[in-house]
């Protein structure tokens, strides 16, 4: 109401909760696909290029099979833990 809008609730509502949960659980996420990305051979990208793949082909071919584990990780442990607070 400070700010010049009325008749929007926030509190109390699955929005909320669904904004908690993901400010909450982000970074379990983030962190082992950052882990999974940093130790992403750079030779692959540059040999991607030098074959004249495009950027969302090296995406598709090479970032994303070789990222896998790391969502995989960070699925696994937001899962966990939602699963636990759900309970």
């Amino acid at each position: 109401m400070a700010v010049g809008i009325e008749g929007v609730r926030l509190i109390y509502t699955p929005f909320a909760v669904t904004i908690g949960i993901v400010y909450g659980y982000l970074p379990l996420m983030v962190f082992p696909i950052y882990v999974a990305l940093d130790r992403l051979d750079k030779r692959l990208l540059e040999a991607s290029s030098d074959l004249c793949a495009r950027p969302i082909a090296t995406f598709l071919q090479v970032t994303l099979p070789l990222s896998i584990p790391g969502i995989a990780t960070g699925c696994l442990l937001v899962f966990i833990l939602l699963m636990g607070e759900f309970l």
